[in-house]
């Protein structure tokens, strides 16, 4: 049975069946030249699916995917499977369907074929992409003969309980997948036979999906890791023969972690070979998060809102004007926002309810935050929940816009947005987006073993891949450190570009604790907190003793992983090879940098006159650090070389200390006096010495690496520095922290220059724990409630936190509390229950004094709140301050009282009433309005800080038990299904991983949300893509056959704007701009601030999107878009203009129509009386149509 597809209606929708046990049908693409191969799988149908399982996760095998490659290409006359590189899981749910389709793009000129998989939950709307290759036409070679069998010279290995030991490691196979029979090794290589089960159908299929993964047993059995594996990638696939029920197996290690592959049958004829197989660690986390994914089918998903620039219009005047401002500013105690949230009510509610119909404009100052960027007004942050709930109230009537001034709000408000930001003069709008592809925006997978993080090759900022690692054996002198958070410099940018010279690996700096001393080591202990040069970014690391110290008390992992490199590189270049002195002037560049703000402190500290360069966008930064205009300069162009010489009297520097590049370098070395010091750190434009000797009479130029100072004065050098921070001497740089698994973001933030100070990995599973909060205490306010007992219970059985301190008004006294303290304790937590108002900050203090010390806190979860709701006309200051008062002073109190303490975790329980407004809410949206900012506050100092803004959740709580059914009913009219708990504590886990300061986990129904007559901009995004943009997406992915193929149907004025548009949209990527629209493609490169490494990096992401080999020279050579992109276009060849004098064929356009309508009348719901509405019409129709021309109207 083919499940879903009849095939007697198929060619009715322009459909043709497969004759495929998984695939149903397939659809041809004549606008494109490809085809769309669609089936369901279920276990209940298919079930040998069920007797697939990793981790205790129910998988498609990869093997599943081959097999539909294979078939893919025999619908399209491709024999081989070029490629085919697996990206996601597709965990099947227990019960229920999942649907999955094969989308094959156009023939290129050498028969290559894009092929792109996803799968989508049955009635679901979100489709998962899970494998992307290439198909090609051409033979298929010959093949392995296997006919000498068994092999010669290999020697048997017992296979008898290999199921056992499978299922021991992680491998849960049923009867369909217990295949391998027999496995020899003879030298590196193993032999297998594999015969599948007699009841097992193989009849449709090329190669069952259940021999081929038995195939490859035989490897992870005769290599036993403990690691779980999955295939990733497969090169040279080619089908031989079809039908095999038994087969022989050689497999062949290529290098770590890849083989190649060869079937053959019974008689040692070939079945099947693979040139290259590649498998990767899965850990156990991904696997959890597939399972949950797949067994919540249509549950929730993260969104984020995103601020993308939106076009001016001229539309809708002024009107009746009226502009209220706030002012930005430190927010010192929660009292003040209530303040300001009272202030804006009153506002509201005179303008609203006053006699004037026009525009009321609340203008703000740092009150939300573009990406990447902090919230600097917190009051300002709650005004905006406020009054997104006028806005749903009263629509039309209010806009906000947060403003830095640099446009006049009156211009602003024309673009029709309810909320806008403005920067530099351009206008942003906000939009909601769903967070990844399926994967909930988790990152990087980390395996359960020791890994370590490396650069791929690519050459783009996103390459970074995680690779399993031995464990390192310690030698005399060494100490094994487990890592607790690394790092990030410019050095780690240049490697993953592939700049850095000779190649490196990721990491320098961290911070961890010690879990295995080497021989001889005598300053350090198993338990002690070092921090120093680690050299790692991984989960372990093996270093000398001398290059790390103990962490001073008081301090953060976080904190401390920032501290060495930039300290002693700043040390060893001004002292050691400068000689820096009291009255030197000494030129600091790019000194709102890690390295550069450590170097301004040892110099002042060492008595020098410090002049500084940054871009103009953080000189407001060099003030704060207590530099006046004088000692200023831009670090964009070489002005500061005349400007430094005035400033100094004609003297010059003494000193430069350097990480600029080009004419920077130049203007520098003009600059310094005789017998200066030119101390180079960079590594991109290295001069030769003797050169510059010559060039620049009596100045010393002199590169330098770190590493070169050797063991004995590093340590020498890190204990000078450490002593001095903990004197107070030298101040401790401020920190941006990433989750490892966020780590490419990490790497294009510093590759941008948009930190100040220095950013900072932190490793979820830190020193010696198995997950983030194990071992620790968690807080969790509301603990007692819904939520807050949900929540407890998930931190106890997957995170196994050690104590968990419930805190709410009632403590021990309210209901099912006894219970559920029992509940935790059985699963193996300490409980404590505190009565408390957070609220009340002496209360909070208290409460955090008590925790037990062999618990240190490593979590926050705040998810107490009241409800007082009330439209805006009725909200007073007291309805306000009683609501604000659990939320925000309970926050604020708790972020003051822990700033000091290195938590893993600081979540706060928000609502989407914050972000999208709701009517009669308006206290409530600001209180958790605040919550928002203050996460994002949080991150931009460093500290852990998520706010999770929540849709609703399916179990009543004492939140939601004043609703209705007409409340819950309107809800889910609007879009808005419940969540139940488990897919609640799913996106917890998710949001827990993501690396965004602020997430909306909701469940949305789509097609509902769809029917709102009045879309708020807000939701747009979400539901103006049609549902077969998944398929579109896939047949218009970058490839170069794709874009050719594209090229030959535009004319040439076309084929150059696409081109620039391409080019464009790789630029705005490459500068972190929101979209392709920043990008003016008749402005220079230089001018949109690209920079030789940017420069790198948009050549490479356009060598991979034209396949053109590439200049390192050419956005130098072709200075703008609109150049580069002419160039691309005159590389990839001429093609025949399209015509587009024709006028369009109205038949097309109408087959377009009826192939729409021929899907739509096909399915089954029309009812009787549906189906005689549309006779009628149609009727009428074709009355029209055949009607002389006189009598139509």
């Amino acid at each position: 049975k083919d499940l879903g597809f009849d095939r007697t209606k198929l060619s009715g929708v322009g459909l043709t069946g497969v004759g495929h046990p998984l695939l149903g049908a397939i659809l041809q693409r004549p606008d494109v030249g490809g085809v769309v191969l669609a089936g369901v799988l279920s276990s209940a149908v298919h079930g040998w699916l069920g007797d697939h399982e990793v981790g205790g996760a129910a998988l498609f095998p990869g093997a599943g995917f081959v097999e539909l490659a294979l078939r893919a290409g025999d619908e399209v006359g491709c024999s081989l499977l070029q490629e085919l590189t697996l990206l996601a899981p597709l965990a099947l749910p227990g019960a229920g369907e999942v649907r999955v389709q094969v989308v094959v793009g156009a023939a290129d000129d050498t028969g290559r074929r894009t092929l792109s998989m996803y799968s989508a939950a049955a009635g679901g709307d979100s489709w998962v992409l899970h494998a992307e290759g290439v198909l090609r036409a051409g033979g298929v070679g010959h093949g392995a003969d296997l006919s000498v069998w068994p092999p010669v010279g290999a020697s048997a290995l017992d296979v008898t309980d290999v199921y056992e030991r499978f299922a021991e490691r992680g491998y849960g196979y049923g009867r369909a997948f217990r295949g391998l029979r027999a496995a020899w090794r003879r030298g590196r290589e193993v032999y297998a036979e594999v015969v599948a089960p007699e009841d097992l159908r193989v009849g449709g299929f090329g190669i069952h999906p259940a021999v081929l993964d038995a195939a490859l047993h035989a490897w992870r059995f005769a290599n036993a890791a403990d690691q779980l594996v999955l295939p990733f990638s497969w090169q040279g696939v080619s089908l031989h023969a079809a039908g095999a029920v038994r087969v022989r197996v050689r497999i062949t290690p290529a290098d770590a972690g890849s083989v190649s592959l060869a079937l053959a049958d019974s008689a040692g004829r070939p079945v099947l070979s693979v040139r290259q197989l590649i498998v990767r660690p899965v850990s156990g986390d991904a696997l959890s998060a597939a399972a949950a994914a797949a067994g919540a089918a249509v549950g929730g998903r993260l969104l984020v809102t995103t601020w993308s620039p939106i076009t001016q219009s001229n539309a809708g005047g002024d009107g009746n004007l009226e502009t209220m401002v706030y002012e930005s500013g430190p927010v010192t105690d929660a009292a003040g926002v209530g303040q300001r949230v009272v202030e804006a009510l009153q506002m509201l509610q005179s303008w609203l309810f006053g006699d004037g119909a026009g525009t009321l404009v609340v203008v703000t100052r740092g009150a939300v935050g573009l990406a990447g960027a902090g919230v600097s007004d917190l009051a300002g942050a709650a005004v905006w929940g406020l009054v997104r709930s006028a806005q749903a109230e009263h629509p039309g009537r209010v806009v906000l816009v947060d403003s830095d001034d640099s446009m006049a709000v009156n211009a602003v408000i024309r673009c029709g947005e309810p909320e806008l930001v403005v920067r530099a003069g351009i206008v942003y709008g906000a939009r909601l987006t769903f967070v990844g592809s399926g994967n909930s925006g988790t990152g990087l997978e980390l395996p359960d073993g020791l890994w370590r993080l490396t650069a791929g090759g690519a050459g783009t900022l996103e390459d970074v891949m995680v690779r399993s690692c031995p464990r390192e054996n310690l030698t005399a002198g060494q100490v094994r450190v487990a890592v607790g958070a690394v790092g990030v410099n410019f050095r780690d940018v240049l490697v993953v570009l592939g700049m850095y010279p000779g190649g490196g690996e990721l990491g320098a700096e961290g911070a961890g604790v010690v879990v295995e001393v080497g021989a001889g080591v005598k300053g350090l202990a198993v338990g002690d907190a070092v921090l120093g040069l680690l050299g790692v970014v991984g989960s372990e690391a093996v270093v000398d003793e001398r290059l790390v110290t103990l962490l001073p008390a008081g301090w953060s992992l976080v904190e401390a992983a920032g501290v060495p490199v930039v300290f002693l590189t700043a040390w060893y270049g001004l002292s050691v090879l400068a000689g820096v002195q009291g009255g030197h002037k000494v030129l600091v560049h790019a000194a709102t940098g890690g390295v550069g703000m450590a170097a301004v402190a040892l110099a002042r500290y060492w008595g020098a006159e410090v002049f500084a360069t940054a871009s103009r966008g953080k000189w407001d930064r060099l003030r704060e650090m207590g530099f006046d205009d004088d000692h200023i300069g831009d670090s964009r162009t070489a002005d500061f070389e005349e400007k430094f010489r005035n400033a100094t009297g004609g003297h010059g520097i003494d000193v430069v200390l350097n990480s600029l590049a080009g004419e920077f370098i130049d203007a520098s070395l003009r600059l310094l006096a005789p017998g200066g010091r030119f101390i180079e750190m960079g590594k991109t434009d290295l001069r030769d010495p003797d050169a510059v000797a010559k060039q620049y009479r009596q100045v010393q130029y002199r590169a330098f690496d770190l590493m070169e100072a050797g063991p004995e004065l590093i340590a020498e050098m890190l204990a000078e520095v450490v002593g001095l921070l903990q004197a107070g001497a030298l101040d401790r740089l401020p920190v941006k922290a990433f989750d490892v698994r966020c780590a490419p973001h990490a790497y294009r933030f510093v590759s941008q220059a948009r930190h100040i100070g220095k950013v900072v990995l932190t490793l979820p599973r830190g020193p010696a724990t198995q997950s983030m909060l194990a071992g620790g205490s968690v807080v969790i306010t509301g603990g007692t409630g819904m939520a807050g007992a949900a929540v407890a219970r998930h931190l106890v059985d997957h995170y196994q936190v050690g104590h968990v301190a419930l805190v709410s008004r009632g403590g021990e006294q309210g209901p099912g509390v006894a219970e559920l303290v029992a509940e935790l304790q059985q699963g193996g937590a300490q409980v404590s229950v505190a009565a408390c108002d957070v609220a009340d900050r002496d209360a909070v203090e208290v409460l955090l004094t008590r925790l037990p010390k062999q618990f240190p806190l490593k979590g926050v979860f705040h998810a107490a709140g009241v409800l007082d709701d009330a439209v805006i006309a009725s909200l007073t200051p007291d309805r306000v301050d009683a609501v604000l008062r659990a939320k925000v002073d309970g926050a604020w109190n708790l972020h003051e009282l822990t700033q000091a303490v290195d938590l893993a975790a600081f979540v706060m329980f928000s609502s989407m009433a914050g972000i999208v407004g709701a009517p009669g809410q308006g206290n409530y949206a600001a209180a958790n309005a605040f919550l928002d900012g203050l996460a994002a506050y949080r991150r931009e100092q460093g500290l852990a800080g998520i706010s999770i803004a929540w849709g609703m959740w399916e179990q009543p709580s004492t939140m939601t038990q004043h609703l209705g059914e007409r409340d819950l009913g309107r809800m889910q009219q609007a879009g808005l299904d419940p969540l139940t708990t488990e897919q609640a504590l799913h996106l917890l886990d998710a949001a827990l991983l993501s690396d965004r300061p602020v997430v909306v986990a909701a469940r949305l129904n789509l097609a509902a949300l769809a029917t709102n007559a009045e879309m708020p901009p807000l939701w747009r995004d979400l539901v103006t893509r049609p549902t077969r943009r998944v398929i579109d997406t896939a047949d218009t992915a970058a490839s170069t056959a794709g874009l050719v193929a594209r090229l030959h149907t535009l004319s040439p004025e076309q084929r150059h704007r696409e081109l620039a548009d391409i080019v464009s949209t790789h630029a705005a990527t490459v500068l972190g701009h929101p979209s392709a629209v920043d990008i003016d493609a008749h402005k220079a490169f230089q001018d949109l601030g690209f920079d030789s490494l940017t420069a790198v990096e948009l050549r490479n992401r356009l060598k991979a999107a034209t396949g053109l080999t590439l200049s390192p020279t050419l956005i130098f050579d072709y200075p703008t878009p609109a150049a580069l992109g002419e160039y691309l276009a005159s590389q990839l060849g001429s093609a025949a203009p399209a015509n587009t004098d024709e006028r369009p064929d109205l038949l097309d356009r109408f087959n377009d129509v009826a192939r729409e309508l021929d899907t739509l009348i096909s399915r089954p719901d029309w009812s009787a009386e549906q189906k005689k509405e549309l006779s009628n019409r149609i009727a009428a129709m074709l009355a029209e149509l055949t009607a002389p021309s006189a009598t139509k109207n």
